[in-house]
């Protein structure tokens, strides 16, 4: 579901994107080449005025200017002396000159065909629609710059064509238009990757909860139904036992229905639970009491299993503390019961009260025990909803949600926790509050 996700937002950037880097593209191509054509065409007619106005005050026409303005391909000039063609330049008949001067007669034609009583004077016109076929038999369709100009002269009439071939330049262009066209590929490649990356990264977080949560299921899953199969087995052996074994899977049955009651709780709790959602009760508490109350309550776990509980409160007396006093015993029970769980016989749990002015008062409550301590790579995901270390949460009595569930009520309250090493061996959990 995420990769077609992925998928579909990347595509989705990119196609954005580079649709408007295309459309940028195109609009500048078109503006920058009509303005090319523009000034081209400017060029040309001032070329013609000044090539006009020389053959007017000339009363004689040098076959070595004529060759001069046809140097390079820039022009192909035809002319005419009282309708006697004006032959210049090299009188060899090759192909391409034949080509050449095919290309002439058409054009002359043409406008004599469409002005049969030509003005005196200079005309010019900007065609594309001449077609020629050359001795390769293949037709032609350019664009051409053309100049038809008649001059009175004391001897008759001159008449004048120049044509100015765009076909070179026409090819320059599409070359242009076509590694600007390579250019927006190979941006569409980068938009690509890059939205990849970045979609990516951007769901990342939602990736890894997804992955959380189906191990969480999974680990859920497993442990609603050991204590079911436990129950429906002991429930299945009672009307064959006697009283006295019917009593023991009764208890058994009453004590995995304990498991899967906390189970839920604790799931449904991290389920409401967040730091946009939290509902707090605050009230001003004595913070010793409250810290007091819940050690005395896990006092008797704690010699069960043959551990030292202890407490550690300011000598000074301090201000209440604005909190939401149930929710903070929720958190240091958690804190208390986990140290209990996590320690070995034998050892000892600290839990201490500190109290700070400097700058915002603040208070620090800290549980620190002698146990088997956190791995340095699970210290950073152990708040984390729905996260469970292998080799710390192997007790049925614990799922993996009681940290997360302390980490949104003290953010809740605006305060924080985190987890270092005990000198020695174990783990410290401080929780600060303002």
């Amino acid at each position: 579901m995420l990769k077609k996700v992925h998928l579909r937002l990347t595509l989705l950037g990119t196609g954005v994107t580079g649709g408007i880097l295309i459309l940028t593209t195109l609009i500048y191509l078109f503006v920058w080449e009509n303005n090319l054509w523009k000034n081209r065409f400017q060029t040309f007619q001032s070329d013609m005025n000044n090539v006009v106005s020389s053959l007017e005050n000339t009363t004689v026409i040098s076959g070595t200017y004529l060759s001069s303005l046809e140097a390079g391909g820039r022009y192909l000039v035809y002319l005419e002396d009282n309708g006697t063609p004006f032959l210049y330049g090299n009188i060899v008949e090759n192909e391409e000159r034949q080509d050449k001067q095919a290309l002439l007669t058409e054009v002359k034609d043409y406008y004599e065909d469409h002005f049969d009583d030509m003005p005196k004077g200079l005309i010019f016109a900007y065609h594309t629609e001449f077609i020629y076929e050359k001795r390769t038999g293949l037709l032609s369709k350019d664009k051409f710059y053309v100049c038809a100009a008649i001059l009175s002269k004391e001897q008759g009439q001159l008449s004048l064509f120049i044509i100015s071939p765009q076909s070179s330049y026409q090819k320059q262009l599409i070359w242009q238009w076509l590694f600007f066209a390579l250019i927006n590929l190979l941006a569409i490649l980068v938009l690509y990757l890059f939205f990849h990356q970045l979609t990516g990264y951007a769901l990342r977080p939602v990736k890894e909860s997804t992955e959380k949560q189906e191990r969480f299921i999974a680990s859920a899953s497993h442990e609603l139904r050991t204590p079911l199969s436990v129950m429906l087995s002991c429930a299945a052996l009672i009307p064959s036992e006697d009283k006295k074994e019917q009593k023991r899977l009764c208890d058994i049955i009453e004590n995995e229905g304990g498991v899967m009651k906390r189970l839920l709780n604790e799931m449904l709790l991290s389920a409401s639970l967040s730091v946009s959602q939290i509902t707090l009760e605050k009230e001003e508490s004595e913070a010793d009491t409250l810290l007091l109350n819940c050690v005395e309550a896990f006092e008797p776990m704690a010699n069960e299993k043959g551990l030292t509980l202890s407490a550690l409160l300011p000598e000074e007396s301090i201000p209440p503390l604005y909190c939401d006093k149930h929710k903070i015993e929720q958190v240091l029970s958690i804190l208390l019961h986990n140290a209990i769980s996590y320690t070995e016989r034998g050892g000892s749990i600290t839990a201490s009260l500190s109290y700070h002015k400097s700058g915002k008062r603040h208070f620090v409550f800290s549980v620190a025990d002698t146990g088997i301590g956190i791995l340095d790579q699970d210290k950073k995901q152990i708040f984390e909803r729905f996260y469970r270390s292998d080799e710390s949460r192997s007790e049925k009595e614990h799922f993996g949600l009681g940290l997360s569930i302390a980490k949104e009520i003290v953010e809740g309250h605006k305060g924080s926790i985190k987890v270092k090493d005990t000198p020695g061996g174990g783990s410290t959990f401080i929780m600060e509050l303002i």
